[in-house]
């Protein structure tokens, strides 16, 4: 049988839930132009009932708070999460494809680039195939041969540190 102050236990538990609901939704109302902020709820039950032996069987002993939880739709941060997940992945992708954009770009002042390195040694070969006769053509020709196999090499050892 309960005691005598059983119906101040259920007033107490009572006043103590519905306050953390009132904290709760003063914490919503403070935070309502706070970006990323989601509202909460708090969520009440009742606590175990008493068993008592009279026509009714059992009686209530109050309320207490089961949890806080934040109101948010599922469907709506799963989409989130993926299209996060999916702009790492492209971030990366870009940051790796404006690196080798770097490597292969033409240097305007040296004219040190694929670009410029490639259609220099064909030009030379253009000029070999006409003047083939001519030793300083054969060897300007050489030397930018080996100009495209040392930039070779420097664009193998730059990509090789990228990976």
């Amino acid at each position: 049988m309960p005691s005598q102050f059983f119906g101040l236990n259920i007033g107490a538990s009572a006043l103590s839930a519905f306050q953390t609901s009132v904290n709760t939704a003063a914490n919503n109302v403070a935070n309502v132009q706070t970006k990323g902020y989601t509202r909460q709820t708090a969520n009440l039950s009742a606590t175990d009932p008493i068993r008592v032996y009279t026509r009714y069987g059992s009686v209530g002993t109050g309320v207490e708070v089961t949890s806080v939880t934040q109101e948010r739709n599922l469907y709506y941060d799963e989409k989130y999460w993926q299209s996060n997940s999916s702009r790492g992945f492209f971030e990366q992708k870009l940051y790796y494809v404006d690196q080798v954009q770097t490597i292969f770009r033409d240097d305007e002042q040296s004219q040190k680039g694929f670009s410029s390195i490639f259609s220099q040694m064909f030009k030379d070969l253009d000029t070999l195939k006409t003047q083939g006769e001519v030793k300083a053509v054969r060897n300007q020709f050489i030397h930018q041969a080996q100009s495209l196999c040392t930039y070779f090499n420097a664009l193998s050892k730059s990509l090789t540190e990228i990976q």
